[in-house]
């Protein structure tokens, strides 16, 4: 009887100690369906053969820290190897690069952001003239 009350405690104590550690801001909370992506492309419109600086903002998050965006662009007939891109964060969601359109086309834009274990995948399109 006495180590079954111990044993009860002792599992009461565990609990309450993972429940201790537990990040309320951790990727595990995050609602995929909630976050939203917005690709921004400077300038507007996009035009092949010249630089465009391209903004990703993200809205849906907790937190923002140690979160990594990644740009996967390729032509909307998927023909050719896609170009991948890293960002660098610029502030309250927001993360930018630039890029070089190679030809007028329609583009498929897949925003991967990764934070802990989460990885997320939007897609977006762009038109370059």
């Amino acid at each position: 009887m006495k180590r079954n009350i111990w044993m009860l405690a002792f599992a009461m104590l565990t609990l309450l100690f993972m429940a201790a550690c537990a990040d309320p801001s951790s990727s595990s909370n995050v609602n995929p369906a909630k976050v939203q992506v917005e690709l921004i492309a400077t300038p507007e419109p996009v035009i092949a053969g010249e630089t465009t600086a391209l903004t990703v903002r993200i809205t849906g998050l907790n937190t923002f820290e140690k979160a990594r965006v990644q740009l996967d662009i390729r032509t909307a007939d998927n023909k050719g190897i896609p170009d991948l891109l890293d960002t660098e964060t610029t502030g309250n969601g927001d993360y930018s690069a630039e890029y070089t359109f190679k030809k007028t086309s329609l583009y498929d834009v897949y925003v991967h952001l990764y934070q802990g274990e989460l990885h997320i995948t939007k897609k977006k399109q762009l038109e370059a003239t």
